[in-house]
């Protein structure tokens, strides 16, 4: 393997098979990431405090985060890996859409649920992409290549 590939091939290989103590340490930071979401998101200020439509950017990256805590935690193994991260990262966008009808100052609406869901999908994609990339041939995990055939 190059030197330059080297970091990104130790990452792939802990993403391959999280170990339990990445699989725990991804919980808890899913853990505070939300708590965080629904405290601080609850404060006065945080109603405009990123405008439109910038705020559409920070839903895609804090539930892309969320979901790919997710998929860690739950191995990036499978489909309940894949589907099961984005499905509680947009279960959480849901809740937080639904808290802030009671929030001064915020609204709810459905382009945050859109960027939420697409965030999330897109982190559990880029993250089975690498996984993809990264699993040895005849593995559990590695996608078949599909010959298209000649010319």
């Amino acid at each position: 393997m190059h030197e330059t590939n080297a970091p990104i091939g130790r990452i792939a290989g802990l993403l391959i098979d999280p170990p339990a103590s990445l699989r725990l340490t991804a919980a808890l930071l899913a853990l505070a990431l939300v708590a965080n979401l629904f405290v601080l998101g609850a404060r006065p200020w945080a109603a405009g405090w990123i405008p439109a439509p910038w705020d559409k950017l920070a839903h895609l990256s804090v539930f892309g985060g969320i979901a790919g805590l997710g998929w860690i935690v739950f191995g990036g193994r499978g489909a309940g890996a894949h589907v099961g991260a984005v499905a509680i990262a947009a279960g959480i966008g849901l809740l937080d859409e639904f808290a802030q009808l009671r929030l001064p100052g915020r609204s709810a609406g459905a382009p945050d649920l859109v960027a939420d869901f697409v965030g999330a999908a897109l982190a559990v994609l880029l993250l089975w992409a690498l996984r993809a990339r990264s699993t040895p041939a005849g593995e559990p995990g590695r996608c078949a290549r599909v010959d298209a055939g000649p010319g």
